[in-house]
């Protein structure tokens, strides 16, 4: 079997002989062999007022070079003709366009683990974490040093209780590539996780000479197994905010576009800094960077061929405690910031037609028609509210209590009595 390789500036040749796992190996290996000198600032797009910034056809074949397969049926020579495959492979180098970046509170320990994790595959991709101050001590504004000992790492220590939304915001800002993987502090980098393969997403021709994606989550699957999948459409009824799983109207490529994924995604640098954080929000941040950037044009989706595993620590120190005692009273606090006086986190799809889910949306106070169906979409609201009263009218038993029963009923002659019908 024969593995041909050819570039844009040169043509390489590669035979190898083996059983076809083998082969796939080798493959895998010279689809990713990078190319240097092909990534772009992102702050050259900073200074264009237009926010399109999709690739031309020309632009675009620049990332890509051509693989030649030519397959024989054995090692020996055979008079039967080989099988010869043309593919495209991505050529950017994911040290030169990707950098890392999270937010930490209280638990900065972590952050060592975050960046040793990826330094054991990428020996110099930049990796900028926030770490905030506890409440004692005295930082009245970020400073920036690099890590002592996980090289190509910046820490920057922040005030207290400078939340989330600034943080990235800050990390945002000081990202020199043309994509930022934004993470949490209790992420890693595993075999599971495959930034070529992102990184190839946001290249693909399914979408970027069209709708490129701006924002390209994975599953996150420790939590689908806890929870349930944290992905989908935003729905907005009466003032109350529901958070529908969806995963049909899948890509060519198998990507689905949704409104929402985790705060856990690859971002497109120069589209993520136009978008808009409420920076006073110390939470609620995530369904209102969502929610209100959609006007933007915010183009997200998921892909399931990486994840990065979420390994969460209980964590139980004095401080830490007291932040996430006060998390709902400033969630809901967050929530009406935003105008909606409620928020649903919704982690199956509910069927109509299953009296046990339409049971526990009316135990939750939930009109069914507002949930999202699974077999026919979205249904629209009723043209009038509905209700269901029940009305008791009182009666004496003499004489006039009689009379007021025969009205009522219609037997008196009164015309209209509504109570007839």
């Amino acid at each position: 079997q024969e593995v041909v390789r050819s570039a844009p500036a040169e043509v390489l040749r590669f035979d190898a002989c083996g059983v076809p796992g083998e082969l796939n190996a080798a493959l895998t290996l010279l689809a990713y062999s990078p190319t240097a000198g092909l990534a772009k600032d992102p702050n050259a797009w900073s200074a264009v007022a237009d926010l399109d910034h999709r690739l031309s056809d020309d632009e675009l074949d620049e990332h890509f070079g051509e693989l030649r397969i030519s397959a024989s049926p054995s090692c020996a020579a055979t008079e039967l003709a080989p099988l010869n495959v043309q593919m495209s492979a991505l050529l950017d180098d994911v040290e030169d366009h990707v950098s890392v970046v999270a937010h930490c509170a209280e638990r900065c320990h972590l952050l060592d683990r975050l960046g040793i994790s990826f330094r054991e595959a990428y020996s110099r991709l930049q990796i900028a974490v926030t770490c905030e101050c506890s409440e004692t001590d005295h930082c009245p504004e970020p400073v920036a040093r690099a890590h002592e000992t996980i090289p190509h790492m910046t820490v920057v220590t922040v005030p207290y209780d400078f939340g989330l939304s600034r943080g990235k915001s800050l990390l945002t800002r000081l990202v020199q590539t043309e994509f930022v993987l934004v993470l949490d502090d209790d992420f890693t980098h595993s075999f599971h996780s495959c930034l070529e393969c992102m990184l190839w997403r946001m290249r693909s021709r399914h979408h970027s000479l069209w709708k490129p994606f701006d924002i390209l989550g994975f599953p996150v699957l420790e939590d689908e197994r806890l929870f349930g999948a944290f992905r989908g459409k935003i729905r907005v009824t009466k003032q109350q905010l529901f958070l529908e799983p969806m995963v049909e109207q899948s890509t060519p490529d198998g990507c689905a576009r949704v409104d929402i994924c985790p705060m856990v995604f690859l971002a497109r640098t120069s589209r993520f800094r136009a978008f808009k954080f409420q920076e006073n929000l110390r939470v609620g941040e995530h369904e209102q960077f969502f929610y209100s950037n959609a006007y933007l044009g915010m183009q997200v989706a998921v892909c399931w061929d990486s994840s990065f595993p979420h390994f969460r620590v209980n964590t139980m120190s004095e401080a830490y405690v007291k932040r996430r005692e006060r998390m709902p009273v400033l969630m809901q606090s967050a929530f009406r910031s935003l105008g909606f006086e409620r928020a649903m986190f919704l982690f199956k799809k509910y069927d109509h037609g299953n009296m046990e889910d339409y049971e526990e949306l009316l135990e939750k106070s939930v009109p069914p028609w507002y949930i999202s169906d699974d077999t026919c979409g979205p249904r629209p609201a009723p043209p009038v509210p509905f209700s269901q009263i029940l009305i008791l009218v009182h009666s004496t038993a003499d004489t006039q209590g009689a009379l007021y029963r025969q009205v009522l009923r219609g037997n008196s002659g009164a015309a209209g009595a509504w109570l007839k019908r």
